[in-house]
């Protein structure tokens, strides 16, 4: 689909999403999961993800405060809280779900990279090089997908007989 996202509200809106997206789905999930597995590699995995969520969070911040006009918090805080229940998942539940907020979040950057409007970036953009969003964005890209790399081979489909 060839569009481009050329409005400011638009773009703000997205970039909102992505930050509660770490702030609040990826971090809450990570820190339930963190607390409920017990083999040190899984622990090692999600602590690993979780301290990236964190730099990938001021990453957000950061694009906000060169952004001209844009409240990341706020945009964030319009978006409702989520409850996590891991404790009757195994193990590769768990990681499976962890990884779905994974591919979801580089999903959203890349798409936002994908079809963000270079001449808007140009317009709201208060630093010398508006590259440097573009940049930003690629870095949070391939992020994720190591963390995709990362979570596949413990993430797995349990088939329960109920």
């Amino acid at each position: 689909m060839a569009f481009k996202i050329t409005e400011k509200s638009e773009l703000y809106s997205l970039l909102g999403k992505a930050y509660w997206l770490e702030s609040q789905l990826e971090g809450a999930s990570q820190w339930e999961a963190y607390l409920l597995v017990k083999e040190q590699k899984h622990m090692d995995i999600l602590f690993k993800i979780s301290h990236d969520s964190e730099a990938h969070r001021s990453i957000i911040k950061l694009l906000s405060y060169h952004l001209e006009g844009f409240d990341v918090e706020k945009a964030a805080s319009e978006i409702k809280e989520e409850r996590f229940n891991f404790k009757k998942m195994h193990v590769e539940e768990i990681m499976a779900e962890i990884m779905r907020y994974e591919m979801l979040a580089h999903d959203l950057y890349s798409r936002i990279l994908d079809h963000t409007s270079e001449d808007l970036i140009k317009k709201l953009w208060n630093r010398k090089s508006y590259e440097e969003y573009f940049k930003l964005m690629k870095w949070l890209v391939n992020q994720e997908e190591g963390h995709i790399k990362l979570l596949q081979p413990y993430a797995g489909k349990i088939k329960r007989i109920l």
